[in-house]
């Protein structure tokens, strides 16, 4: 669907918003177009998305939940893409699904993600791009599958902790790579639980958090390389 209407209804769900009076199904590609509707509200709960996109020329998106200050969770199985010259702002939990690679890349004027992200079984997904994740809750990757998550190209994420490979068999991945890439978080990262957790940081890439464990067993391990690379913890 393509949002873009001027007959604007400040929700997802309004029939007028979309191209085609089609509201928006479980599977499709949402595509945001154009100067009106700029603030907007998910009113649908349990959405699931293939792919979000701000089109070029697009003005500077606000996606909220169903008020302003509560997050609604959506699922995408797809990657976000930010194709126009504004910063786009995302204020939805997002559940990243799905075997297909993910890139959430904010272009050439970012991306911000408000909201907590849960990176499922045997998902890939890279932040690219000036895309900033900011949850406050604890970032999960590999709770109870294999799951990977690439910070790259500048990007940030801002966590109030983080647990990499939960479950038994599980696997947690986290590689951040590039100068100005980051991952800040306020509360314990254990790298490693139950299953396999493991955290590469290179080409100038930086990691901060209060306290961390490396557990897991022998394959858990933290790798940091390169000139300018940095995993401080102040605990």
């Amino acid at each position: 669907g393509l949002f873009g209407s001027p007959f604007w209804s400040a929700r997802f769900f309004g029939t007028s918003n979309w191209n085609g009076g089609q509201t928006p199904q479980n599977g499709d590609s949402l595509v945001f177009a154009g100067g009106d509707g700029l603030l907007n509200q998910n009113d649908y709960v349990g959405l699931s998305l293939a792919h979000l996109s701000f089109a070029a020329g697009a003005g500077a998106f606000t996606l909220n939940g169903l008020v302003p200050t509560q997050e609604t969770r959506i699922t995408l199985t797809g990657g976000i893409t930010n194709h126009s010259s504004q910063l786009q702002t995302i204020n939805l939990a997002i559940d990243a699904r799905g075997t297909e690679p993910q890139i959430w890349n904010g272009g050439t004027h970012g991306l911000v993600i408000n909201g907590s992200a849960f990176f499922a079984n045997d998902t890939y997904v890279e932040l690219a791009n000036q895309t900033r994740l900011n949850s406050s809750q604890q970032l999960q990757v590999g709770i109870s599958g294999g799951s990977t998550l690439v910070v790259s190209g500048g990007s940030s994420i801002n966590s109030s902790g983080a647990l990499l490979g939960d479950a038994p068999g599980s696997s947690g991945r986290v590689h951040l790579l590039g100068p100005g890439t980051q991952w800040v978080n306020s509360a314990h990262l254990q790298v490693g639980g139950k299953g396999t957790g493991n955290m590469r940081i290179e080409q100038g890439a930086q990691v901060s958090n209060p306290s961390a464990w490396i557990a897991g067993g022998p394959n858990s391990r933290v790798v940091v390389t390169g000139p300018g690379s940095r995993w401080v913890t102040t605990g």
